[in-house]
C-alpha cells in the first residue's frame, strides 16, 4: 500500500510499511466484524470520519494479539479527530472489555451472506467455514499475515485468558 517512491509518503521503514498495510488492508477485509464489534454500544450510528477510527481501533482490539489493549486505545484516540476522541475512547474501551458473540458465521467472518451460503451450497455447512482443514497461520513479525491467511484472533480478548474469543476465520477455498 505504501510505496516507498510514492514523494508524499512519509520515510518508513519496511516494518513499520508492512504493519501500515496491516492495518489498512486488514480493517478493510473485517469491515462487518468490526462494525458489529462497534455498533454494541453506539446508540446511532457515528459520521464517517468517526466509524472509519472506531473500525481502525476494533480490528487492532479483536485480531492483533501482539497489540496490547491500553496500547490501541491511546493510538487510536490520538489519531481521532478531536471532535470524536470522546466517543473514541468510551467505545473501544468497552470493546476491548466486553465479551463478543456474533449474529452468526458470515458477520464473524466478515464475508457477504450470499457467499458464505454459496460455500455452504458447494462445499456443505461445516466445510464452508472450514474450506480448507487447515488453521490459519500466524502473522509474522511485519504485521502481514504469512502464507495469505487471516490473522488470528486475539486470545482472552473480552473474555477469561484460558479460551480463545474468536476461531480464527478460515482460509478462502483453493478454486480448480
Amino acid at each position: 500500500m505504501l510505496g516507498r517512491d510514492d514523494p508524499g509518503s512519509p520515510a518508513l521503514s519496511a516494518r513499520d510499511r508492512g504493519f501500515v498495510t496491516d492495518l489498512v488492508y486488514g480493517t478493510e477485509r473485517m469491515r462487518r466484524a468490526c462494525d458489529h464489534l462497534v455498533d454494541r454500544f453506539l446508540s446511532s450510528d457515528p459520521p464517517a470520519e468517526a466509524r472509519r477510527v472506531l473500525r481502525l481501533g476494533a480490528y487492532q482490539l479483536a485480531f492483533r494479539p501482539d497489540l496490547p489493549d491500553y496500547a490501541v486505545v491511546a493510538s487510536t484516540v490520538s489519531a481521532a479527530p478531536k471532535r470524536f476522541r470522546g466517543l473514541t475512547n468510551a467505545v473501544l474501551r468497552r470493546v476491548a472489555s466486553a465479551p463478543v458473540e456474533f449474529p452468526d458465521e458470515a458477520t464473524r467472518l466478515s464475508y457477504p451472506d450470499w457467499i458464505l451460503d454459496r460455500l455452504g451450497v458447494d462445499l456443505g455447512e461445516v466445510d464452508a467455514t472450514d474450506a480448507d482443514g487447515q488453521p490459519a497461520p500466524q502473522a509474522n513479525p511485519y504485521g502481514q499475515p504469512a502464507g495469505g491467511g487471516y490473522p488470528q484472533a486475539q486470545p482472552g480478548f473480552g473474555a477469561p485468558q484460558q479460551r480463545p474469543l474468536l476461531p480464527p476465520p478460515p482460509r478462502p477455498p483453493r478454486w480448480r
